[in-house]
């Protein structure tokens, strides 16, 4: 069985996601009035964190500033996490029953989420609900890995899996119109973190970390949540000098604390179920039956939870039902057959990937582009964010077909799909609509932003030739671009509609240029 004994401050940095963050992000981060920080008492407790000689009477006289606080930590010390036979009554008593190191801990948590949440004003484009439920859940979880792996710092666990998304918080304060993309979105991690990492250069866990050292917190729950949701790594490496493996333990109790929570917060398949029992046997060398006991703990810790920070968590129901099929799955169940349950559940992706793409370009196809499309006018609609959408049209298309056949056609399809895609973000959606047709979607994009991305298509085929029969031809593209903002029926078929429409007048003005739909009247006049 692993320990996670003690605290490392050289964690390996091999682990950390070689990002590298814009310096338009570090400098908005730097000038934003607003950052989080943690409030006086907060301050005093890290301090005492960082210091080995400090006593009982010293974190007492620092307790005792915040009532509140106090109260939280007796409650605690009096819930069925710590099992006490006989009540806790006063902070002398919380000090012997939980240890001076978690007791540290747990008024250090307690204190930074008070003052997180009261910091949410500042987050207005954010609905913080989902984020505080993942950001608990993951921290009882984290405590739960520790304690199965007879850490003696379930209260360090904690507050690294709490505060492993504050980056996110922080980002979607400072950068809300980032934020205003993603708001509904904040139960895909790796949606959040690919668009993150295409916008600024780095995610919300290298954000938070960078906060989190900017407080001088101990250097493992800086690294445990800049590794949070990257690569989780699965074996230690004992032989290297430099790997540290407890520190590589604690990160990965960390990382995997946020998979558990998004498994008990959202509504699994067999197969997320699955990967997760992989993920904790595979790296932290976990029994199934300690799996099933973690996972019970967390269900049955969950009004604690909710009770300490008053706030709803978990549905009861869900949970037991989540649990319920991990115990029916984890019973007599061979690694064997995890794996086959979770390949299986990778082609099942794989072939409904294949049914959303044109089988000649490899775009979307109509009915994918159709389903994004509504679900992107839905969210900007809602939130009032921005949203683009550009239809593109090949120029002379039709004499290609007509002079070199439709196989020389289809070659010029494909290549004008690769050409495309090179201008775009993968998080963008691009999509053949039929025929030499193509349409660009833009979640996010203002019109002078979208403007720049037609531009770039418009210079790429400028420059672009394609070799058929032998012969070289040049080909062009028209663009119409529409924004959300530019129409009055904010629907998907009106959007489409407006595009077009824009897409005709770039065709009628001599094409091989972009025209927008709020220019029609103007160039008609």
């Amino acid at each position: 069985m692993h320990a996670l004994a003690s605290q490392s401050d050289n964690p390996n940095e091999a682990e950390i996601a070689p990002f590298q963050p814009s310096p338009e992000l570090l400098r908005t981060l730097e000038q934003y009035p607003n950052l989080p920080s943690p409030p006086h008492i907060a301050a005093q407790i890290i301090e005492l964190l960082k210091d080995p000689e400090a006593d009982f009477k010293e974190l007492m006289d620092s307790l005792a500033q915040d009532p509140a606080l106090v109260a939280k930590i007796l409650k605690t010390a009096n819930s069925a996490m710590y099992a006490r036979r006989r009540e806790v009554t006063n902070m002398a008593q919380a000090l012997l029953t939980l240890g001076q190191a978690a007791t540290t801990t747990l008024a250090l948590s307690f204190s930074l989420v008070g003052s997180l949440q009261a910091a949410e004003d500042s987050a207005e484009a954010l609905n913080l609900e989902f984020f505080w439920r993942r950001s608990m859940l993951a921290g009882f979880a984290a405590r739960s890995l520790g304690a199965a792996l007879d850490s003696d710092r379930h209260e360090e666990l904690f507050l690294a899996g709490l505060l492993q998304d504050i980056g996110l918080m922080t980002m979607g304060m400072a950068l809300p119109t980032t934020y205003e993309v993603l708001v509904d979105r904040f139960d895909d991690h790796s949606a959040i973190v690919t668009r993150e990492v295409e916008l600024h250069g780095a995610d919300h866990a290298w954000i938070g970390a960078w906060l989190l050292e900017r407080w001088d917190l101990p250097k493992l729950i800086c690294q445990a949540v800049r590794t949070s949701h990257g690569s989780i790594k699965r074996k230690v490496d004992v032989a290297d000098p430099d790997a540290d493996p407890e520190a590589e333990l604690f990160c990965a109790c960390v990382a995997l604390s946020g998979t558990i929570a998004d498994v008990m917060l959202t509504n699994p398949n067999d197969a997320a179920i699955a990967q997760l029992a992989l993920d904790m046997t595979e790296n932290l060398e976990l029994e199934h039956s300690q799996i099933l006991v973690i996972l019970d703990q967390i269900a049955e810790q969950v009004p604690d939870i909710e009770s300490q920070f008053g706030m709803s968590v978990l549905d009861a129901d869900q949970t037991a039902e989540i649990v319920g099929r991990a115990r029916t799955m984890l019973t007599d169940v061979s690694m064997k057959l995890l794996h086959q349950i979770s390949d299986l559940q990778n082609r099942t992706d794989t072939l409904v990937e294949e049914k959303s793409r044109d089988m000649l370009t490899g775009l979307y196809n109509r009915e994918k582009l159709d389903e994004e499309l509504a679900s992107w006018v839905t969210r900007a609609s809602k939130h009032s964010f921005p949203l683009a959408l550009a239809f593109m049209d090949l120029d002379g298309f039709k004499g290609v077909n007509d002079c070199h056949g439709h196989p020389a056609g289809d070659s010029v399809l494909k290549s004008t799909a690769a050409l495309l895609s090179k201008q775009i973000r993968s998080s963008d959606t691009l999509a053949r609509y039929g025929g030499d047709e193509f349409v660009l979607l833009l979640g996010g994009e203002r019109k002078e932003d979208a403007l720049v991305v037609c531009r770039r298509i418009l210079a790429a085929f400028e420059s672009a030739t394609h070799a058929i029969d032998g012969e070289v031809v040049d080909l062009h593209i028209s663009i119409g671009l529409a924004t959300l903002d530019m129409i009055d029926e904010e629907t998907p078929a009106e959007l489409v509609k407006a595009a077009d429409a824009a897409l005709l007048q770039a065709k009628t003005l001599g094409k091989a240029r972009v025209v927008c739909f709020d220019e029609l009247e103007s160039d008609a006049a």
